[in-house]
């Protein structure tokens, strides 16, 4: 049984300081004069001709006349009457003339609701729903008057919930002496029940949340139809305008589910029924968008709260849905417990492409949620193939699948296609630079190419031009713009940036831990050689992401390396070696990079050449079970035998054994092949080198110390 209660507002003045004491029987006067002169002059709606008489009104306005008028129930019943029938023309219209209608409602608010007595009928309480509803979306979006249109919204959306969807006895375990509590829990209760809604039914497309409120809409009509008869315009003057054909086709899309023949009256119940529900749809959805700020704030729980309500009463609303789902991820952020979150998500989006599935907007969003959310490269792909296959030339889509293709084939050609050919169709588009710089400073962080510096600078130009175009990005891109400004040798320009990324990261509520690692290994590579409280700061970044936790291994595997090298800076080599063999036992699938790392932390600060060729042997037997077992490809096995990293691993093993003869490194590097070339898209005059060039292997300029230990960051 739906709760029937009656029940005032809250008692605190919603609209402005003017209180109903300090109203004067002028203004009231006056709104019946202008009504009268603004109906006759609209064009777009013929309202009734007919205006009441106000006691003692004269043709002559003067003021002492005015002070003897008295404004009876009546007379404000009959005001209210005039100013409904106007609002319902004007909102009805195929061109809604909410500019007029904001002057009627405007004059309601101030001059009619307040002087109505307090107690009123659950009627009076229902107009009162459609006319705040109304009023603020008939509010411009500009500063002056999104105050008032908010809180009309609030006050229309909470007098519909008190109506039609709360049922007797909701709220009996509620706290009732606290008013700002009792709203909260009543907010709660009801955002749950649409919730529970939209991710357990609609997504098997159902809908009994709505069932629910247009069975409680047509309860309330039947039981107060005599009362809803004096205010509403009878079956000849039609709720709704015979020129809006949206609002007939769902007019008559009620007459077919409902059965209306049992209550007799002139309304027209199905016109009805339908504005209602369209006024509260406007109202959750104007009402979201606002507390989103147009989309760009998606951690609001009032908003999320209020798409749920609009989409639960227009399942057809794509915007919504697809807002729903962004609202899901950026909770998600760099949580990794949200699971309940990320669900809700992925029901989002899935409901979303079953709904589109030729839509490649859709089914890029989708695949970009997978691949940044869910790890799940493979089912990203899927969606993002079906998007190019739909529109080649979707620009997004593009980015999107070469940072896939990226990661599954670092050192070859086909990202770099892919990202050159969506820039190309959007050349300022700051997300795909963004994607693209970073892909390209991975690239060249791994070492592998000769000219892996010259691929960093192009990662930082790219990143200079994105922020050019846009420069409120996230602290990762920020990070990785410092990064490859550290790389590339301007450590002033590096450092500057890397303090603005930290100062975005403390700002970001949800983010990656990529930022505290790249700062730390900045900090700890760069001034920190004798510097401990340089390096006890780059620590407690590091400890700050280990609280935080990581969403893939490789992340953790960077940050306990940059803390390894703190340890031995501050002189501890037992327990910064101790962290290598410790991973090595957490994490056994990532071997092969561990031994790398703990290969050149060996180098560095262990200085044991004994130590390091049983490492470097270790890491090679590792690399040629993966490539036997079809873990890795021949190019990734053959790059790791390059003189550039097996060869010198052992060469420099026989260097600090102080090996005089040739060693096993020696031999390896004389048996090594032409090194691989540059693949980035820059042109420059290494093809012109002449045969004897190509032979002997060009030397990259050295980047700073630990460049490394970050290359799995990006």
């Amino acid at each position: 049984m739906l709760k029937r209660f009656v029940y005032s507002l809250p008692s605190k003045k919603v609209f402005g300081p003017q209180s109903c004491k300090n109203l004067t029987k002028i203004t009231c006067f006056q709104f019946y004069r202008t009504s009268h002169l603004l109906c006759n002059s609209q064009d777009s709606f013929s309202p009734q001709k007919k205006t009441f008489k106000l006691k003692g009104k004269s043709d002559t306005v003067g003021t002492k006349e005015l002070n003897d008028i008295e404004i009876t129930d009546f007379e404000l019943k009959e005001a209210k009457k005039e100013v409904i029938e106007i609002i319902f023309r004007l909102f009805s219209a195929r061109s809604r003339d909410t500019e007029s209608a904001r002057l009627y409602l405007k004059t309601w608010i101030n001059e009619i609701y307040p002087r109505e007595r307090k107690e009123k009928t659950e009627v009076e309480h229902f107009l009162d729903f459609l006319l705040f509803g109304y009023y603020g979306q008939s509010c411009k979006r500009i500063p002056s008057e999104m105050n008032e249109s908010m809180e009309s919204l609030v006050a229309s959306i909470d007098t519909f919930d008190k109506l039609f969807l709360y049922e007797e006895g909701f709220d009996k375990n509620f706290n009732k002496e606290d008013e700002e509590k009792y709203e909260n829990e009543c907010f709660n209760y009801s955002t749950k029940l649409f919730e529970k809604n939209v991710f357990e039914e609609m997504i098997h497309k159902r809908n009994p949340l709505k069932t629910n409120l247009v069975k409680n809409i047509i309860e309330f009509i039947k039981n107060n139809v005599k009362e809803l008869e004096e205010y509403l315009p009878n079956n000849n003057n039609n709720l709704n305008n015979v020129n809006d054909e949206m609002a007939n086709q769902n007019r008559k899309k009620m007459l077919e589910i409902y059965d209306f023949s049992n209550i007799n009256t002139s309304i027209d119940i199905a016109g009805l029924v339908y504005r209602i529900l369209s006024c509260y749809y406007f109202d959750c959805y104007l009402f979201g968008s606002a507390r989103t700020q147009d989309f760009q704030n998606l951690n609001d729980k009032f908003a999320y709260s209020s798409f749920l309500r609009a989409f639960t009463l227009s399942e057809a609303d794509n915007r919504c849905l697809l807002i729903i789902a962004q609202m899901n991820e950026a909770i998600i952020g760099n949580n990794s417990t949200a699971s309940n979150e990320r669900n809700k998500a992925e029901l989002a989006y899935q409901l979303l492409v079953d709904n589109n599935p030729n839509d490649p907007d859709v089914l890029n969003n989708a695949g970009g949620f997978y691949l940044n959310r869910k790890q799940n490269p493979e089912k990203a792909k899927q969606y993002l193939l079906r998007a190019l296959e739909i529109n080649p030339n979707h620009s997004v889509a593009l980015a999107n699948y070469a940072q896939i293709v990226g990661a599954e084939d670092l050192i070859g050609d086909k990202a770099i296609d892919l990202f050159e050919r969506s820039i190309s169709i959007v050349p300022n588009d700051y997300s795909t630079l963004s994607k693209y710089a970073s892909y390209l400073l991975s690239r060249g962080l791994l070492g592998f190419e000769n000219e892996s510096l010259r691929t960093v600078k192009k990662a930082r130009d790219l990143f200079k031009r994105s922020l050019q175009i846009f420069p409120f990005q996230s602290a990762s891109i920020l990070s990785n713009y410092a990064h490859a400004e550290y790389v590339s040798g301007n450590i002033i320009d590096s450092k500057r940036a890397f303090e603005e990324a930290i100062k975005v990261y403390e700002s970001e509520k949800e983010t990656s831990t990529d930022p505290l690692l790249q700062y730390a290994d900045f900090l700890c590579g760069t001034y920190a050689s004798d510097n401990a409280s340089q390096l006890e700061k780059a620590k407690s970044f590091i400890e700050k992401a280990l609280k935080i936790g990581f969403q893939v291994s490789q992340q953790e595997l960077v940050a306990m390396d940059i803390m390894a090298t703190i340890y031995a800076k501050l002189g501890d080599l037992k327990k910064a070696e101790k962290v290598y063999k410790d991973l090595l036992v957490k994490y056994p699938n990532d071997e092969r990079d561990i031994l790398r790392k703990y290969c050149n932390f060996t180098i560095e600060y262990l200085k044991d050449g004994k130590k390091l060729r049983k490492l470097a042997k270790k890491l090679a037997s590792v690399i040629e079970k993966q490539y036997e077992k079809g873990e890795i490809d021949k190019e990734l096995k053959d790059l790791f035998f390059n003189p550039s990293f097996y060869g010198a691993y052992l060469k420099k093993a026989d260097e600090l054994e102080n090996i005089t003869t040739s060693g096993n490194g020696e031999e390896i590097m004389k048996k090594a092949r032409k090194p691989r070339t540059t693949t980035t898209t820059s042109t420059d005059s290494s093809s012109n080198n002449t045969e004897e060039e190509k032979k002997e292997p060009k030397k990259r300029g050295r980047p700073p110390k630990k460049v490394e230990s970050v290359s799995k960051i990006v």
